[in-house]
């Protein structure tokens, strides 16, 4: 990178109450409806890649506000290449927070596209929040974008919340494989190919005015997560599944800069990664 470095950093997830309407959270980290939020999951070199590797989905529904909401609707859209029903989908599940099993039910089905995880919620309290674990299966994409060596390790899951009185929200979760066996090595994988990779790329597609005017607006920052699973092994007619292990919901958020005053005069920068 000739010295070029991202800023980004790495922290446990803990959360504000910044909002005063229902909101969907990774942990407690409220994601921004209408847009893509990027999930990159550590996977054990060991694992085969043509094995089937399940990839964990910790979401969160909150009340920042301060009334009640009523009659909430959580629904998850998988794609049906994530073979989201291939397992027992109620053993695997885990609910946490304000709300258990007795004050939320589920349910899931399906169409010749689509599996949908969905959710309902009676109420949910000011400040209160109900939280989930669940997955899907990784499918594998060859495409040459990839930015990470196992990256072809790939999902999309699609949610949208509802509530009485309240406008519906919608958010897309990107959820990638790495390879990299701990989550400091996660951590540098991300930081090497996927942050320096991202800025330089930045610059490459911007005209310098336009770079120029995010430089001075310095409000741009890349928010993306990462989770380190524990995975299990069992073997079902001669196919091997690797599974998160229950209890595992450690999320980090990890952020960089996109736009770098060192890159304003330097497009089409030779130091590619």
């Amino acid at each position: 990178m000739g010295g070029i470095v991202a800023t980004y950093h790495v922290a446990k997830i803990t959360g504000q109450f910044d909002r005063g309407e229902p909101a969907v959270a990774i942990a407690r980290d409220n994601l921004q409806p209408g847009e893509t939020s990027h999930v990159f999951v550590a996977v054990d070199p060991r694992i085969d890649q043509q094995d089937v590797i399940y990839f964990p989905v910790h979401l969160m529904v909150r009340n920042d506000g301060e009334k009640l909401l009523n009659n909430l609707l959580l629904g998850l859209a998988y794609e049906k290449r994530s073979n989201y029903t291939a397992i027992d989908v109620e053993s695997f599940m885990e609910v946490h927070g304000a709300q258990t099993r007795e004050g939320s039910t589920h349910e899931h089905n399906s169409d010749d596209t689509t599996d949908y995880s969905n959710f309902t919620l009676k109420t949910l309290n000011p400040k209160d929040e109900f939280g989930f674990s669940e997955g899907a299966q990784f499918y594998q994409d060859v495409s040459p974008a990839s930015f990470f060596e196992m990256a072809m390790l790939r999902s999309e899951v699609k949610v949208a919340l509802t509530a009485d009185n309240e406008k519906r929200l919608d958010y897309t979760v990107s959820y990638r494989g790495v390879r990299a066996s701990s989550c400091d090595e996660l951590v540098k994988r991300y930081e090497i190919q996927y942050a320096k990779y991202s800025v330089i790329s930045m610059r490459d597609k911007a005209s310098f005015f336009s770079y120029l005017w995010h430089l001075l607006r310095d409000t741009d920052t890349t928010i993306d997560y990462l989770i380190c699973p524990t995975y299990e092994s069992t073997v079902v007619n001669g196919k091997t599944f690797w599974i998160p292990m229950k209890g595992d919901r450690e999320v980090m958020q990890v952020s960089f800069k996109p736009y770098l005053w060192s890159l304003l005069f330097d497009q089409s920068s030779s130091a590619r990664p």
